[in-house]
């Protein structure tokens, strides 16, 4: 296995930093490359382990058997441990076989550390965690840049030996460093001048002799006890399970405030309007209905009477329709009054004085018939007097005051009789009589308009239609009432449909930057993980999860205020609301889908930089 650099050359700018360089490199050799800070000696493993791309000249790499592209282990001066995760969990990203994890550590001396953090081992711990993950990927090529920099004298020296000891297993092993620890272990030693590479110098020795001795040198590493077997305890109080890091697990580790209210607002409340819209759309007729009971005759029908016979006879069994029956006496006019639940005066506030008929023999009085009858009386007084008309002994349970705003909400009923009433106030004195007991004293005046009562109209949808059909309109104000506020819902749901989706539509065109820009501050740490071995999918992978859990996260928060509405409103109102199933799935997939399939891209997108580009 050999390893060429050929006539390599990079500039930035106008100034060369490596200047027609070659060299060739064989397999079970350390190399040592020294010179002083700024010679070019970091962009030059750059460009060996492909990190760098843009260069002058090649890099070969010949290997008797076609196996792939090579294999490199990268060792820089700091460790780049992931802080968040433990040393087993860091090691996890790498590699899923975790038997190859704990033989590494315990060769490396390490297997006690598996289940701390970072920041709770020695830098000389932390970096022989570093000669782990490189060679985790089991490289053929191993680059180690400043790797003792930042050690003291021993932890320099046993750093040292480690990485010597790897060319055993026929590795090329690459050292960029100014220390000289690796002076004696090297087999040469390469000096970069400022671009130029001078003549090697060759150490003629035997590794053993130079390699310290663990069981007999003072500053070795500690005892450890054997990796463990598959199923049992690890070192470190971990079981050795063969799966990598799970990318939920590691989310929730390395992201701890990826679920503030704040990122997660404006999706949570997308989702909420899609729940709430459904809601509306769902129970608002049964709910306008149920308010509406409370003032508008659902049974009580108004028709041309000259269309009556083309009403369905299946139907005229159940119906009772009223005739336009009036009488009078002493400029007293009495007019009928049909069922209370086909009668406008169940309305609130009609009926101040007294309370609608419950018997035969019981009226409502006009204030006009009242202070006629009754003068000097106040209207209280006046419920439950008897009266005689025309020839009937009857009661007056209650008197009506005419209102502005009832008389405009009677108008708006279009019924005729009551309205009549409240035309003639002023000239004449109403009676309203229950229409059993008009029927024996009055006539028919033969109106255009009458009434038909209709018990259960609105729970009986085939009778509803019937009546619809026969009257080519809404049966009374109660159904028109509803239709509009039914057409209204229709209409402002779909504006906020259309809405949601102009809406969505914006989001996702700036999500790429939003996407991009949250990536830059991460930028180093997906470039790392990419150099250390993970592969760029699995680096989408573990980004998109975050994004993924944001979503769940923030479609589990919009249920969960949904349902506090829900309950909210039936503690006030006493009824359960809950949304529409098929339009909620449809729209709040329709959102999901849309939001992931944009940062799937501009994650994507992102990552199609080169490592050099994250890195710096």
């Amino acid at each position: 296995m050999e390893f060429r650099a050929v006539h390599i050359g990079k500039s930035y700018g106008d100034r060369m930093v490596l200047k027609d360089v070659s060299y060739h490199f064989c397999e079970g050799r350390l190399y040592v490359i020294k010179g002083v800070s700024g010679c070019g000696k970091t962009t030059f493993l750059n460009i060996l382990g492909g990190i760098e791309k843009e260069h002058e000249g090649e890099v070969v790499f010949d290997q008797p058997e076609a196996s792939g592209q090579i294999r490199i282990g990268y060792l820089f001066q700091k460790s780049l441990l992931l802080s968040s995760l433990t040393v087993e969990e860091n090691l996890r990203l790498i590699c899923s076989d975790a038997e190859k994890i704990y033989a590494l550590c315990d060769m490396c001396g390490v297997s006690r550390l598996l289940a701390r953090r970072p920041e709770q081992l020695s830098g000389g711990e932390r970096q022989r965690i570093s000669v782990v993950r490189a060679l985790l990927t089991d490289p053929q090529l191993l680059l180690c840049d400043e790797p003792t920099a930042s050690l003291d004298g021993v932890n320099s020296e046993k750093i040292a030996a480690l990485i010597a000891e790897q060319k055993q297993a026929g590795r090329i092993i690459i050292v960029a460093t100014h220390d000289h620890c690796f002076d004696a272990l090297a087999d040469e030693i390469l000096q970069l001048d400022y671009g130029t590479l001078l003549p090697a110098k060759e150490n003629d020795h035997a590794l053993q002799e130079l390699l310290p001795e663990p069981q007999k040198s003072g500053d070795t590493f500690p005892p450890e006890e054997p990796a463990a077997a598959e199923g049992a305890k690890a070192p470190g109080g971990r079981m050795n399970k063969p799966y990598g890091l799970n990318p939920f697990r590691y989310v929730l580790r390395r992201r701890p405030g990826l679920f503030s209210f704040g990122s997660l607002f404006a999706l949570v409340f997308g989702l909420l309007l899609v729940i709430l819209t459904s809601t509306v759309r769902t129970n608002f007729s049964r709910e306008y209905q149920r308010i509406l009971l409370r003032g508008y005759p659902t049974d009580l029908v108004i028709y041309y009477r000259f269309n009556l016979a083309t009403f369905p006879e299946q139907y005229r069994s159940i119906i009772t329709f009223y005739k336009d029956l009036h009488a009078s006496e002493d400029n007293v006019e009495a007019m009928y009054l049909p069922v209370r639940k086909a009668s406008v005066l169940i309305i609130e506030g009609m009926i101040p004085y007294g309370r609608f008929p419950n018997r035969a023999d019981e009226v409502l009085a006009s204030p006009e018939y009242a202070e006629a009858k009754f003068p000097g009386m106040d209207f209280n007084e006046v419920v439950g007097q008897k009266i005689r008309f025309c020839g009937l002994d009857l009661t007056i349970s209650g008197v009506m005051v005419p209102d502005t705003d009832k008389e405009l909400q009677i108008n708006y009923h279009n019924d005729v009789y009551y309205h009549t009433w409240y035309r003639h106030r002023t000239t004449r004195e109403i009676l309203l009589i229950p229409y059993e007991t008009l029927e024996k004293i009055g006539t028919d005046e033969d109106n255009s308009f009458q009434v038909a009562y209709v018990p259960n109209l609105a729970e009986d949808a085939v009778m509803l239609q019937a009546f619809m059909d026969f009257l080519k309109s809404n049966p009374n104000q109660y159904y028109s009432e509803m239709r509009k506020a039914e057409r209204q819902v229709e209409r402002v749901s779909g504006n906020i449909t259309k809405l949601m989706t102009m809406t969505v539509g914006i989001i996702c065109a700036f999500m790429i930057a939003v996407v991009s820009a949250d990536l830059s501050y991460r930028r180093r740490e997906l470039g790392y993980l990419q150099i250390f071995g993970v592969p760029k999918k699995t680096v989408v992978k573990l980004v998109f999860t975050e994004y993924l859990m944001r979503v769940l996260a923030s479609l589990i928060l919009a249920v969960v205020i949904g349902l506090l509405l829900i309950t909210a409103y039936r503690l006030i109102f006493g009824a359960w609301l809950f949304p529409e199933a098929r339009y909620t799935t449809r729209m709040c997939l329709g959102i999901v889908a849309a939001f992931l399939l944009t940062v799937f891209a501009a994650i994507r997108l992102f990552l199609r930089r080169s490592i050099m580009r994250l890195i710096h």
